[in-house]
């Protein structure tokens, strides 16, 4: 026991150390060194387009001094030969958590809520919402069944099931796993946490995340999906098929995702998602700190993510994964042939987002964000 909370306060306090230890040195990027970078960058994404044959990139790194680099690469339609481009809108799947995760803190910060709180006290008659909390909904280890893995939500993905009747199905299905007793992502986690929201503030969640979250932050192209709301710039996307030929994504429903995995963004706006991380922003220091803090199961071992990836964890909205010796926060969002990923360097005060347009592996996107980049910008 004593070992496991060795581990967490050790990574906690790494992180908590990083997060305000970002040298003077390090924050200085002069013109022509800044020029360099992003000329290397700019290498890296076309071989990126090329090899992987990626109909449409978008790419964002906010550097050390809050300067950024943003860029669109290939097309965001290849039927009308549409150049993808920063403020291209494109579907954000899960990193929509992250957005989920912020709302609570805030909420808590004002005394409206408390993460221990019950799923019981917002709706009574949920099953099980005496033992489940919202920290458990935060930090997948609530034992909720993937609504994604639930019938008829499953099987019919490009309905607009709103989240009243993904909430139905939640309810329907049997605990997995007695909450905090191990941790397993779950989708249906930020639907009950959205329908939180919305009774506790009385807002409807897109509301809430554009009014609370996106504005302040400086965001004006975020906002959750709907299929009858009309976007500027708004991607499409595809799919490669076994001989090689692009053909349009299988569609499934944006709404749908709701709280979970709904939300649209452009590289422009979701750059500044960084912010997240500055104490006073939108949270304060000891928000910052839970929101990247790892679970803690019932038998006092740090939660991970599966036995395959024994270096990640999950904060509030967030994974939290190890890069040279610590961890850092990343999300990635995958739906309807829509890829997204983020992940922040606290030592450099470096965040780095990419955005493409094709269905299948995230792989290329980890391995740009975590691999190629960093040497180049010696983050740590």
């Amino acid at each position: 026991m004593k070992v496991f909370l060795l581990n967490v306060l050790t990574t906690v306090f790494v992180f908590n150390v990083l997060l305000s230890n970002a040298s003077a040195e390090q924050l200085k990027l002069n013109k022509e060194k800044k020029e360099a970078i992003c000329i290397k960058i700019d290498t890296i994404l076309n071989k990126l387009v090329k090899k992987d044959r990626i109909p449409g990139v978008a790419i964002g790194v906010s550097f050390a001094d809050d300067s950024t680099y943003l860029k669109g690469y290939g097309k965001s339609n290849l039927e009308f030969g549409i150049n993808t481009e920063i403020n291209s809108a494109f579907a954000i799947g899960s990193i929509t958590k992250t957005f989920t995760g912020v709302g609570i803190l805030l909420l808590q910060e004002e005394g409206k809520l408390d993460v221990s709180d019950h799923v019981s006290k917002y709706f009574p008659k949920f099953p099980n919402g005496d033992i489940i909390t919202i920290k458990h909904l935060l930090q997948h280890t609530s034992g909720l069944k993937d609504v994604l893995k639930i019938e008829p939500f499953k099987s019919n993905r490009a309905k607009n099931w709103t989240p009243q009747e993904a909430m139905k199905m939640i309810e329907s299905a049997p605990l997995e796993f007695e909450p905090g007793q191990k941790m397993k992502y779950s989708n249906s986690g930020c639907y009950v946490l959205g329908l939180i929201i919305e009774r506790v503030t009385g807002m409807s969640f897109d509301k809430f995340m554009t009014e609370r979250i996106a504005k302040p932050l400086g965001m004006k192209n975020t906002m959750l999906g709907n299929s009858s709301k009309i976007v500027k710039n708004s991607v499409s996307s595809y799919t490669l098929s076994f001989a090689g030929e692009f053909t349009n994504a299988k569609y499934a429903s944006i709404s749908a995702g709701y709280a979970s995995g709904g939300a649209i963004s452009t590289i422009q706006d979701l750059v500044k998602l960084k912010k997240i991380f500055k104490p006073g922003v939108l949270l304060s220091e000891k928000s910052i700190k839970e929101m990247c803090s790892p679970a803690i199961l019932n038998d006092g071992k740090i939660g991970i993510a599966d036995d395959f990836m024994p270096e990640l964890h999950y904060g509030y909205g967030l994974g939290m994964i190890k890069y040279n010796g610590h961890f850092i926060p990343n999300k990635s969002g995958s739906i309807a042939g829509f890829n997204a990923y983020f992940v922040y360097f606290p030592a450099n005060n470096t965040f780095i987002v990419i955005f493409t347009n094709l269905s299948g592996n995230n792989s290329p996107l980890y391995i740009t964000a975590l691999e190629k980049i960093p040497p180049i910008l010696k983050l740590k």
